[in-house]
């Protein structure tokens, strides 16, 4: 498997992660805007928007990483002793 193949695989599995992370620098990029043109509130609303992406964005990966992981340990087979 190529790096761009896993890339690709990995946003399969789990594409709230991605769209998570594009919010999250998309609130990142209104707020530098509204801080160079002086707009404190929104400025300050922009960031609280940006907390919640990043954290929308965390539960995805731990969810994502919960559910793959006991999927994966589900199918190991354990040996016969």
């Amino acid at each position: 498997e190529t790096s761009r193949e896993k890339f690709f695989r990995k946003i399969k599995n789990e594409p709230l992660v991605p769209i998570g992370s594009l919010l999250t620098c998309g609130a990142l990029i209104v707020a530098s805007n509204h801080l160079r043109t002086g707009n404190r509130a929104k400025f300050n609303q922009a960031l609280r928007w940006r907390v919640g992406f990043q954290a929308m964005t965390l539960v995805a990966a731990l969810a994502g990483t919960y559910y793959y992981g006991q999927k994966s340990s589900s199918n190991q087979t354990t040996p016969a002793a």
